[in-house]
């Protein structure tokens, strides 16, 4: 590609990923809980966009689901959840407890919301259904979690796992307990959204 050709691609690229940025924060404030993407003490913290959000979470949340933010970050996924589908118990749990105690003190007044500080394999709550995870997270850490999740019995959740931009998958993919299937989100093709996993308990 001609170098011109190259810079005004890079160009729009970086539009596109402005455009967006401000529409999540603009989101944000909207909803009240300003929840942009700062450096945390166990690396970046990051966001995902409220769009994909959207198409993460709709048709896929059932009746009755605990929801799980793995990574919860200062919060985004969770006020999305509380926002788009009221009535369900949301959980984030996030490594960094001085993070996770700032987004604790952000929901405090949200009954169904709990912000846990801790590792998600040791800290996962008994009656998770529904475990949405985001990249940055490393290979031996997707394996722990899954298998500390094929320990608990089968008929005891969680019972599917949302992951975007799942860059792990052998794990799931190669062991009986789980299907897994994939699901592009759109975008655009100058910056599509991440891939996701979906990843179901079979036995």
């Amino acid at each position: 590609m001609p170098a011109t050709a190259q810079a005004a691609t890079n160009a729009r690229r970086w539009l596109i990923a402005a455009f967006r940025s401000a529409r999540n924060i603009a989101t944000d404030l909207r909803h009240g809980q300003f929840t942009a993407a700062v450096p945390g003490r166990h690396g970046d913290t990051n966001n995902s966009d409220h769009k994909v959000l959207q198409a993460v979470f709709d048709q896929r949340v059932r009746p009755g689901d605990v929801i799980i933010d793995v990574g919860c970050g200062r919060g985004r996924v969770l006020a999305h959840l509380l926002r788009n589908h009221p009535g369900h118990r949301v959980v984030g749990i996030e490594i960094d407890h001085e993070l996770a105690a700032t987004t604790a003190r952000r929901f405090a007044d949200e009954a169904l919301c709990e912000v846990i500080a801790g590792d998600a394999v040791a800290v996962l709550p008994d009656d998770a259904t529904l475990l949405f995870l985001f990249n940055p997270f490393g290979e031996a850490d997707i394996e722990r979690l899954r298998v500390a999740l094929e320990a608990r019995p089968a008929t005891q959740p969680p019972q599917r796992l949302l992951y975007s931009n799942p860059r792990h998958l052998g794990g799931f993919e190669s062991s009986d307990a789980w299907t897994v299937r994939m699901n592009t989100l759109g975008g655009g093709r100058l910056v599509p959204f991440h891939d996701l996993a979906v990843i179901d308990r079979v036995v």
